[in-house]
């Protein structure tokens, strides 16, 4: 337990009865709000809530984009994404993006299923006859 501060008493830690020195600090150098002497937390963020090269929390300046030239959406400064499309689906020369793949109709999800099933069958029986000879083989 810390003794209170008193600076004419030799047992005296220097910190009063909360942890904070007489210029307001604990022993890793915050204050009672948490930030440091230069207004930081101990994550590196002021009251502000920006580090000390002005991003934000997840990584975005004041501009509103990243490290990597990003938007939070994954957009640049152009308003292309990392694929080379814009916001409305055309590449950087202005054509349209491939669309993308229909979904399959009910009697292709229920041949699909069937197909499936018939080969799960097959291969299934197909291993345990080979189990099966194998081990016959290796008893006799």
């Amino acid at each position: 337990m810390s003794v209170p501060y008193d600076p004419k008493s030799p047992y005296g830690d220097g910190y009063d009865a909360y942890g904070y020195d007489p210029t307001g600090f604990d022993a890793a150098g915050f204050d009672r709000d948490g930030y440091d002497a230069l207004g930081y937390d101990r994550y590196g963020f002021g009251r502000a809530g920006r580090d000390r090269l002005g991003r934000d929390r997840d990584g975005f300046y004041l501009d509103g984009y990243n490290e990597a030239g990003y938007d939070i959406d994954g957009y640049d400064r152009a308003g292309f994404n990392r694929y080379g499309y814009d916001r409305t689906g055309h590449d950087r020369t202005g054509n349209r993006s491939p669309a993308p793949p229909r979904s399959p109709t009910a009697r292709e999800g229920v041949n699909g299923l069937i197909g499936g099933s018939l080969v799960t069958v097959a291969v299934t029986a197909t291993v345990t006859a080979l189990v099966v000879w194998l081990l016959r083989y290796l008893t006799d």
